[in-house]
């Protein structure tokens, strides 16, 4: 029998790690999967959900669920598009290409939140890649993070990317004065962090 070690702790500031513009909005997912069928067939499947509940047409969250529904067989062409580009490429995106595939991101807009001034919704996911993948394959309304900062995880880039924040505005929405703070979003680990301007 083998030694049930324990795995080697990595080191904090050598995180890859990406930091964003988080915008003030409700949070979104969209879960793409593999599901068995009893004959044995593989097929992809797609589930929508809040912060902490799945959702459907009939019990949504800020017509996210409606939304994405009508393009729900474009959504199921993005494991393809994340595999075909995940050759010679950062491990992140290796990440990304793997079942189950979940797109986290901010759901935000006209009626949501601060609202940003703004006539329609928009989905950010936390992650540039599998926001690019979501375009690539013609899914409307999605808009790719603002990247301020990519690189090992510093506290000095932390504290650059709120001062920017601070001084011009949002990144996401020119002209809006008020930006909520920032996503630093963790690809080998699917994970995110944020700092705001308000609260604790």
């Amino acid at each position: 029998m083998s030694y049930p070690s324990y795995p080697k702790i990595e080191r904090f500031k050598n995180i890859y790690c990406v930091i964003s513009e988080k915008v003030d909005g409700t949070n979104g997912l969209i879960s793409i999967y593999e599901d068995t069928e009893a004959d044995n067939k593989t097929t992809i499947e797609v589930r929508f959900g809040s912060r902490n509940k799945w959702i459907d047409v009939h019990n949504d969250n800020a017509g996210f669920c409606n939304f994405f529904t009508p393009h729900i067989e474009k959504i199921k062409m993005i494991p393809k598009v994340l595999q075909d580009n995940a050759e010679n490429e950062l491990d992140d995106r290796n990440e990304a290409s793997r079942f189950p595939i979940r797109i986290y991101g901010e759901w935000y807009g006209q009626s949501i939140q601060r609202n940003y001034g703004l006539k329609e919704k928009l989905f950010m996911p936390f992650s540039t890649i599998l926001a690019e993948a979501m375009i690539s394959v013609g899914i409307p309304n999605i808009k790719v993070p603002e990247v301020i900062y990519k690189g090992k995880f510093s506290t000095l880039e932390l504290s650059h990317a709120m001062g920017l924040l601070s001084t011009d505005g949002s990144l996401v929405v020119p002209g809006w004065f008020n930006p909520e703070g920032v996503v630093i979003y963790f690809p080998k680990y699917n994970f995110c962090l944020k700092d705001t301007f308000e609260g604790e």
